[in-house]
């Protein structure tokens, strides 16, 4: 089953993105506009990197497999604990601190690696050589040694990795929700903070109705016809 709601969360983004967009051009000409956007657009425009191409030959996405990427300090990798990582260094340097992290200097002088393209033409035998070393630490025993090698890494997290994750816990993803009688239950925000303001969720979801004559309210109808209403049971 696909994830729910996957799509609506980047659409109302991009919806978001042209309202305000759309208020800034009303205030700089005074004319209003018109937005619109879909599931479809949203759903195309988050994979644009792959539709750059195949828009243009309209050919499927060729993938490419780990032991055929263009270099291996740019690839994922299992560690020992079954983890996985990924790289992505670049710069002519990114071989030799990819060498030096995994403490196999043979490699700088070995024959069939000595640059860019060699290490391309005999990458599938690279890419078992890295596997092969990756094999005896943990997945975040070897995030220590490449941070400490200056490699651009990061971790490729479960989902229940990311709900206990502490950087996930220091930027507050997780707010904790109040509710009257399942008590306490971590919650997702949404993806943006604002430094005096808080935006964080306010409760939990309303229970059918809850609020109703609240809002009914606040559009400007009267007790009276508030009442009619729930005589007529037209609102509950």
């Amino acid at each position: 089953m696909a994830r729910p709601a996957q799509g609506d969360h980047t659409t109302g983004l991009a919806l978001l993105g042209a309202i305000l967009a759309a208020l800034r051009m009303a205030e700089r000409t005074g004319e209003g506009q018109v937005v619109e956007t879909s599931l479809y657009e949203t759903a195309i425009w988050t994979q644009a990197t792959d539709f750059a191409v195949t828009a243009v030959d309209h050919a499927p996405v060729r993938r490419r497999a780990r032991h055929a990427m263009l270099i291996p300090a740019a690839n994922r990798y299992p560690c020992g604990d079954g983890k996985w990582i990924v790289l992505n260094t670049m710069g002519a340097d990114s071989f030799e601190k990819l060498a030096a992290a995994l403490e196999q200097p043979g490699w700088l002088t070995e024959e069939r690696y000595q640059d860019a393209s060699s290490r391309y033409r005999n990458m599938a035998d690279l890419v078992d050589a890295i596997d092969a070393v990756l094999r005896s630490k943990s997945r975040d025993e070897w995030g220590e040694i490449f941070d400490a090698a200056g490699l651009v890494w990061g971790p490729v997290l479960a989902l229940d990795e990311v709900a206990t994750d502490p950087q996930a816990a220091a930027i507050d993803m997780f707010p904790v929700i109040e509710h009257e009688t399942l008590g306490e239950y971590p919650s997702v925000r949404i993806p943006m903070r604002f430094a005096d303001a808080d935006v964080g969720p306010r409760g939990p979801a309303p229970e059918i109705g809850q609020h109703t004559q609240e809002i009914l309210q606040d559009i400007g109808m009267s007790t009276q016809e508030i009442q009619l209403l729930l005589e007529q049971d037209a609102i509950g």
